[in-house]
């Protein structure tokens, strides 16, 4: 079974990883490191991308 899609990254950004590192929990379960500048996957959860996002970790990009 396919994995769910995030809504924060079906548009037309991104978000990128401002810190040293981010834990991205995604759909079902797993949970990926995710390094300065890296992207978050397309299957992190909304509730992360919203937590990570306020804690000034992570920014929204253009994506390309």
């Amino acid at each position: 079974m396919a994995s769910p899609i995030n809504p924060y990254l079906l548009s037309l950004s991104r978000y990128r990883v401002k810190g040293a590192v981010v834990v991205a929990r995604l759909h079902g379960g797993a949970e990926k490191y995710i390094y300065r500048n890296g992207l978050l996957p397309e299957t992190t959860l909304p509730s992360q991308v919203e937590h990570l996002e306020a804690l000034g970790l992570i920014e929204k990009v253009e994506a390309a």
